[in-house]
């Protein structure tokens, strides 16, 4: 029997009409995974996300909070979740834990060290080399956090670490900023003839990192110093005395106990105390960063302060910077677009001119004018040559560091030869063969 073209018409629009509500039955339904949790690639732009912030950095919880609600405005339908814990151990103990089970944070923050590098190439953390706050980061920053050749992180700043000095106390004495290592040693001397307290620093909590770190970074380029250190980590270096700056950097550290610069027993000294010293007019220098200028008010009230690089041997005409955070985001995230959007807005040049004026800190981002108390002095220097301490990628630390340590802590509060103490670990580390380790 013949059907009627009636017929024919009204069975195909049923047809189109099945279709039509199939598909957007389809596309109105979020895919469901194995779990029964709904995948983040089907999220819609406009349903409302909380993504989590995590960082150390619990000193700028005020700051953070005035920058979620500001992004909070602009962005009505993600929230943001803070969280902190300035236990730096506890912090990453957590961080760790979380990732392995899933449950990290959608951003969080990570010192530049072997973590970020190890997070990059195992593909924890996402890229972000096509996001816009890479246009506004300036060079320096935008190298330290590109891994074969990708930008998986924001750097908010970097810091000093330097000697800030008490200049009522320089004017006291007719004193002024060293211009080489004779000078300096010349001026402690004369302070402490004066009755001052030697140069404070935090021995007891750092050890020799900051102040090896700090010359030997001033003595060579931070590529080279990293191309040592990895080489120290992989085996392929294994003599210490030849490498020429690691040498006068260990001998400057030698210098520094003979010559009796720091305050006494600084091995004992925790960090606190260093301040204390300071603030107190016991040591009219201290050896610390200048993040401290954000606390400058209750570490260090009412003194006017000055900054120079750490002397070396060689002179004290070169700055010592270290990053401040990174803040990265998790690849797994189920939020990932929203917690990219969090990372813009944190890199953009007004909300990090927010933060780096509140933090007080040094901007890693273009266009940024800091106008806090103490960034004149910090823009000065910064003017000045500065290096930059390097991310260095290390994986048989537990089997020298230690020893390493011990190295540099003898030379520097022991007074032990350089000569005997870069002998000793030197024989260690050809028993160890770390080119044989995996």
């Amino acid at each position: 029997m013949a059907v009627s073209k009636k017929r024919i018409v009204w069975t195909n629009a049923a047809l189109v009409l099945i279709l039509i509500f199939s598909l957007t039955a389809c596309g109105g339904k979020k895919e469901e995974t194995k779990a029964g949790q709904t995948s983040s690639s089907q999220e819609t732009s406009d349903e409302p996300v909380t993504i989590t912030y995590s960082t150390f950095r619990a000193e700028d919880e005020v700051i953070f909070n005035q920058l979620i609600e500001k992004f909070q405005q602009e962005n009505p339908g993600i929230t943001v979740k803070f969280e902190s814990n300035k236990d730096g151990g506890a912090y990453y103990q957590t961080l760790k834990a979380n990732l392995s089970s899933g449950q990290a944070p959608d951003v969080f923050d990570i010192h530049p060290n072997t973590d970020y590098t190890t997070f990059a190439k195992e593909g924890i953390i996402a890229d972000l080399s096509d996001q816009p706050f890479v246009t506004n980061y300036q060079d320096g920053p935008k190298a330290l956090t590109t891994i074969d050749g990708k930008i998986y992180g924001f750097n908010h700043a970097v810091n000093l670490i330097c000697v800030i000095y008490n200049k009522e106390i320089f004017k006291k004495h007719n004193v002024d900023v060293p211009k080489d290592w004779n000078d300096f040693v010349s001026i402690v001397n004369k302070l402490k003839a004066g009755g001052e307290g030697g140069i404070a620093y935090a021995g007891g909590d750092v050890k020799t990192v900051w102040l090896f770190n700090a010359i030997a970074n001033e003595l060579m380029n931070p590529a080279d110093y990293k191309a040592f250190t990895e080489g120290i980590d992989n085996g392929s270096v294994t003599t210490i005395k030849d490498n020429a700056k690691i040498y006068t950097a260990l001998k400057t550290l030698s210098e520094y106990n003979k010559q009796g610069l720091l305050y006494t027993n600084s091995d004992g000294v925790k960090y606190p105390q260093s301040l204390s010293l300071f603030a107190q007019g016991k040591s009219p220098m201290v050896i610390i960063g200048t993040w401290t200028f954000g606390t400058k008010d209750t570490d260090y009230p009412g003194i006017d302060v000055g900054i120079f690089p750490i002397p070396t041997l060689e002179g004290t005409q070169v700055g010592y910077a270290e990053p401040a955070q990174i803040s990265v985001v998790n690849a797994k995230s189920k939020h990932i677009e929203a917690a990219k959007k969090w990372v813009n807005f944190l890199g953009s040049p007004e909300n990090a001119a927010i933060y780096v004026n509140q933090a007080k800190m040094t901007t890693t981002v273009k266009g940024v004018e800091a106008n806090f108390d103490g960034a004149d002095i910090l823009g000065v220097e910064m003017k000045k040559q500065v290096n930059v301490f390097p991310i260095i990628g290390t994986q048989n630390v537990d089997s020298y560091q230690a020893d390493y340590d011990a190295m540099k802590d003898n030379i520097l509060f022991k007074g032990e030869d350089v000569d005997e103490e870069i002998a000793k670990f030197e024989k260690l580390l050809q028993k160890a063969n770390l080119k044989n380790l995996k």
